[in-house]
């Protein structure tokens, strides 16, 4: 009996071990994850990710865009500038050269000087567009040497041909017209292909630059919608309706919206401006670039003494273009106006001024024919076309300086940002966590 009883003892004992107090049995990670304390803890991080990612990406497309503009203000517009001015003092360079053959064996010093400084402004713009090109396989980055090389032929090969007209040989006139078919067909050539690089570089960088930086916008109003939520969330769990932590979050992801939205918006703006800006002073560049050709025609056709119709249909053709340009060009707001009305009124008064020029030259006389084109009164072809030329320069540069001022109106709107974005979102990280720490702790 006694036996039986110290078993059914042991027995009982023995269950009683094998007991476990269920407040002592260990949580999976799934209910843990399902209970409030877990589901806040989640929206906490969740919600800290949220704001410093916002934060974070703004400042990264702030830097990305400020690279950007200090590329387009110290890289490719330079650049750009730089290929015009050596294809504009290239082209100058061979008018004067011929005019300084049209008028005799001694070509007068205002002509020499030009051709002269011509040659100097080509030269400092060939040693611009090499600093700014990249060590490459790319065929344009070839061209400043090979242009420096064929500008070093080409002034040989004019000093050449003065020689020889100033003895009256001439054999001067074949130098000349070698030198010219060098910068005609090679030089000028090249100094286009240059510019046309540049200017498709440094149209690329403005498009870019007018778009608004729509990704951190779009995750910084993520941001504070998703905090709007928890606060919601939190309220209904909590009972409390004010959570200060995460208000100071939403107050600041919000303030990181709106400075960005207004930022980004005017920086594209601004760049919008520009590359409307950019598009008339390339359209002004061409004017430029076929009056100049047109220019050179009209000079060596008189140089070879043509009577053919060659050089009269190309003469024709550039100067058709130039009209083209400038009359699309009148639509254009200020300050292209007064540049494009000077330069059609030149392009008129050369167009009359050339056609008295063939009608002399074919009645036979050369002399008075070259009198309008190289040293004739202010109504003739020379005066014509300096004033044409001085017209689209002036455009050019009141356009370029305007660009300029877009492109540091873009920076000056981005200032602070690329900092402020990542505080911002830090700062909001801080304040989520200071907001939701209080609540966990209620569940200790």
């Amino acid at each position: 009996m006694s036996s039986r009883r110290d078993s059914d003892d042991s027995t009982s004992t023995l269950d009683q071990d094998r007991l476990v107090d269920p407040e002592l049995e260990p949580r999976t990670v799934r209910g843990m994850v399902a209970s409030t304390p877990g589901k806040l803890a989640l929206i906490g991080l969740a919600l800290i990710a949220l704001t410093v990612a916002a934060g974070v990406l703004t400042s990264v497309a702030i830097i990305a865009r400020e690279q950007r503009i200090h590329t387009l203000l110290y890289e490719t517009g330079p650049l750009t500038h730089s290929a015009q001015e050596l294809y504009g003092s290239l082209s100058i360079a061979d008018a004067a050269a011929t005019a300084g053959f049209l008028s005799g064996s001694v070509e007068p010093a205002e002509l020499r000087s030009r051709y002269n400084q011509a040659i100097g402004e080509a030269s400092t713009a060939l040693v611009a567009t090499t600093k700014g090109l990249p060590a490459s396989d790319d065929p344009a980055a070839a061209l400043p040497a090979e242009l420096a090389r064929d500008l070093s032929v080409y002034a040989a090969v004019v000093a050449t041909a003065r020689a020889n007209s100033r003895v009256g040989n001439p054999i001067g006139v074949s130098y000349l017209n070698a030198a010219s078919s060098l910068m005609h067909d090679t030089m000028l050539p090249a100094a286009e292909q240059l510019y046309t690089k540049n200017a498709a570089a440094q149209a690329d960088t403005q498009r870019h630059l007018a778009q608004p930086p729509r990704a951190a916008l779009m995750l910084c109003l993520v941001a504070v919608i998703a905090l709007i939520v928890a606060q919601r969330y939190l309220a209904r769990r909590s009972h409390r309706r004010v959570n200060p932590g995460m208000i100071a979050a939403t107050a600041l992801m919000a303030l990181l919206a709106i400075w960005l939205a207004i930022a980004g918006l005017v920086s594209a703006n601004a760049s919008t401006h520009d590359t409307e800006s950019a598009a008339t002073m390339d359209a002004l560049v061409r004017a430029r670039i076929e009056a100049q050709q047109a220019r050179a025609d009209e000079t060596l056709s008189l140089l070879r003494r043509d009577s053919d119709i060659q050089s009269e249909q190309e003469y024709a053709r550039h100067v058709a273009d130039v009209a083209r340009i400038l009359d699309e060009l009148h639509d254009e707001p200020a300050p292209t106006d007064a540049a494009v009305n000077d330069a059609a009124a030149a392009l008129d008064g050369w167009e009359h001024a050339h056609k008295e020029l063939r009608d002399r030259l074919g009645a036979g006389d050369y002399v008075g024919a070259v009198t309008i084109a190289v040293d004739g009164g202010a109504q003739d072809s020379a005066a014509q076309f300096t004033r044409l030329d001085e017209a689209l320069r002036g455009g050019i540069g009141n356009l370029r300086e305007e660009s300029s001022g877009y492109t540091s109106r873009s920076w000056s709107a981005l200032s602070r940002l690329d900092v402020g974005g990542a505080t911002l979102g830090v700062l909001a990280g801080f304040a989520i966590g200071a907001g939701i720490w209080p609540r966990l702790s209620e569940y200790r």
